[in-house]
């Protein structure tokens, strides 16, 4: 979970650096599998899934079309 945020630290590009903690993710999910001897385990495993999605959808929809636009996807361009 750790090294896939630092990765992410590191780079320029925004798309890559949303895609790295998405590795980090996996393991946030996997402490609800470890939890799922509870019934609210696997609840609340399928809540994060759910929730995580629908976030990244909305943040890939958003910094597509910017993208687009200026023709590059680099951390400084989102600047101001």
């Amino acid at each position: 979970m750790i090294l896939g945020n630092l990765v992410a630290v590191t780079q320029r590009s925004v798309k890559r650096m949303l895609a790295y903690p998405s590795i980090s993710q996996i393991g946030y999910i996997m402490i609800g599998v470890l939890a799922a001897d509870s019934g609210n385990g696997y609840a609340s495993m399928i809540t994060y899934t759910f929730i995580y999605i629908l976030m990244n959808l909305g943040t890939f929809a958003r910094i597509t079309p910017f993208g687009l636009r200026t023709g590059t996807d680099n951390i400084r361009d989102y600047a101001g």
